[in-house]
C-alpha cells in the first residue's frame, strides 16, 4: 500500500542522511587521529634532538670536560687540596692533583 511505501521511502532517506553524517564524522575523526599522531611524532623528534644535543659525549666533543673525584662523583664545588681528580675529555682521561683552588664570584644563571 501507499503508506507502507511512503514509510519505506522515508526510512531510506533517513538512513541515507545518517550514512552521510556518519561518513563525514568518520572522515573528520580519521583526519584528527592522523593530525594528532603527526604532532606527537614531531614533538618526539624535537625532544630526541634535544636529548642527543645534551648527551655527555656531545658536550665533551664541544670542548668541555667532566671531572670526578676519587669516589667517581662529579665535582661541582669545593675539593680539598691534595685531592686526586679524574677529568674526561672527548679523547683523553686526565688524572690531576689539586694544588690550589679558589672560590670564584657567583655568575648569573644562564
Amino acid at each position: 500500500s501507499y503508506s507502507v511505501r511512503a514509510i519505506g521511502d522515508r526510512a531510506r532517506r533517513t538512513l541515507d542522511i545518517r550514512e552521510e553524517r556518519l561518513t563525514a564524522v568518520s572522515g573528520r575523526l580519521s583526519n584528527l587521529g592522523l593530525t594528532t599522531i603527526s604532532r606527537s611524532s614531531q614533538r618526539l623528534d624535537r625532544i630526541s634532538d634535544l636529548l642527543r644535543a645534551l648527551h655527555p659525549d656531545r658536550i665533551l666533543a664541544r670542548g668541555f670536560s667532566i671531572t670526578r673525584d676519587h669516589d667517581g662523583q662529579i665535582v661541582r664545588d669545593h675539593v680539598p687540596l691534595g685531592s686526586t681528580l679524574f677529568s674526561e675529555t672527548a679523547e683523553l682521561l686526565i688524572t690531576s692533583t689539586v694544588s690550589e683552588s679558589e672560590t670564584r664570584e657567583s655568575k648569573e644563571s644562564i
